[in-house]
């Protein structure tokens, strides 16, 4: 099998065994990480079919040479597919490169350049995409593409992050397979002051642990100053900060653990860097144990704005009912595969609930059996849907 068919039947593999990321949900300590995920997997999709649609099919060495230059004479500056091409492949160091391809933007296009190459230094091909994004400033501890990946949810073999003195912050993680047939990937995160994103992601498309670029290698992709300028004209994606500050983990878990029915007992996920907004718990109610993740989100806002209420109600996916105070109020229970939730059989493996508060708080809370936060099995659950319930309704995570 092509290694192009290989990935992209382990993307499909992998994403049948865990449930659906919800809209909204995912959202709840950082809005932006879920969604993130959402765009990075498509993202990784598209540079599959980038790669075999590609024109430029011969292998070409690349090593270290001058930067390549490309107009930009201010706002909404255009940026050719050329360059975003040519830009990427100049920065890597020697190897043999094929089916390279670059998206830029045209005049008064938010679309975000990328770029996406197949690169070989003689001891296995893999894969290596750019994408960029920009982010709203100033940045915050809860800043999309900011954090470490929390290691609960994401099995993790390492990470740094670094937080420069003009306040611009460098991620990189070693990111280890969710799943047999997906690979191993390094993901290096460069986030500017004035919100420029730059994304570089290394894997081998046939899966297993080989990485085609060195941490150090693909830092030196992602800071070049031959990047600076594709955030121009480029609307953020993201909202601006707010006042209300993201809770720490600590505190998040303190709370939790305060609503918990009586008889319940709790500790919490040995997992370090665990991100600000998130916090996880295993509860045990009568012998009974399930993992319990909360997320809380202050002054929640959709992407690309508009009406919070509206925008949270029209893609919930579940039941969505109110409370007499005011907060909207969305249950889910999934299945062990995208078809079996669509069905309305299969073993429910995961139960969230999403909580819009009239203060504009989003609150996810949500409960699933298994050892961490991506492998679900079926079980009976610790706590109910009503109790559940009542710890996402609860006004304590109000913040505004």
């Amino acid at each position: 099998m092509p290694w192009e068919e290989n990935f992209t039947a382990a993307l499909g593999s992998a994403a049948d065994l865990a449930p659906e990321p919800d809209p909204t949900g995912l959202a709840a300590a950082a809005e932006h990480r879920g969604r993130r995920r959402r765009r990075r997997r498509a993202a990784l999709t598209g540079a599959v079919a980038a790669v075999v649609a590609a024109a430029v099919t011969g292998a070409v060495l690349t090593g270290p040479g001058a930067l390549l230059t490309d107009p930009a004479d201010g706002p909404q500056s255009e940026i050719s597919d050329t360059y975003m091409r040519d830009t990427l492949l100049s920065l890597l160091p020697t190897g043999q490169t094929s089916a390279a391809q670059g998206i830029g933007r045209s005049r008064g296009s938010t679309l975000r350049p990328s770029a996406t190459v197949r690169f070989d230094t003689g001891h296995g091909a893999g894969q290596i995409n750019l994408l960029t994004e920009h982010v709203a400033v100033p940045l915050t501890a809860d800043t999309a593409g900011t954090q470490c990946a929390d290691p609960f949810e994401t099995p993790t073999e390492s990470c740094a992050r670094t937080v420069r003195t003009d306040g611009s912050v460098l991620v990189t993680n070693v990111l280890l397979p969710r799943a047999q047939g997906m690979p191993k990937e390094l993901v290096v995160v460069d986030t500017r002051a004035d919100g420029t994103q730059v994304r570089v992601e290394a894997y081998s498309p046939e899966g297993g642990t080989a990485v085609p670029l060195t941490v150090d290698q693909a830092v030196a992709v992602a800071t070049s100053s031959a990047w600076a300028h594709l955030a121009d004209g480029m609307r953020p994606t993201s909202v601006p900060a707010t006042h209300a500050a993201v809770p720490a983990a600590a505190d998040l878990r303190a709370e939790a653990v305060r609503l918990l029915p009586a008889g319940a007992a709790a500790e919490s996920a040995d997992a370090p860097q665990q991100p600000p907004g998130a916090t996880h718990l295993k509860v045990t109610v009568g012998g009974a144990s399930s993992w319990l993740t909360v997320r809380v989100s202050p002054k929640w806002s959709p992407e690309g704005g508009g009406d919070p209420r509206k925008s949270f109600e029209s893609n919930a996916r579940g039941t969505l009912s109110h409370t007499a105070d005011g907060s909207s109020v969305v249950v889910r229970q999934t299945g062990r595969t995208k078809e079996a939730t669509g069905a309305g059989s299969g073993a429910t493996i995961q139960t969230a609930i999403e909580v819009l508060h009239p203060d504009g708080t989003l609150v996810w809370v949500s409960e699933q059996n298994g050892p961490n936060g991506y492998t679900f099995e079926p079980g009976t659950p610790a706590l109910t849907v009503d109790q559940l319930t009542a710890v996402a309704t609860a006004s304590v995570w109000r913040r505004g």
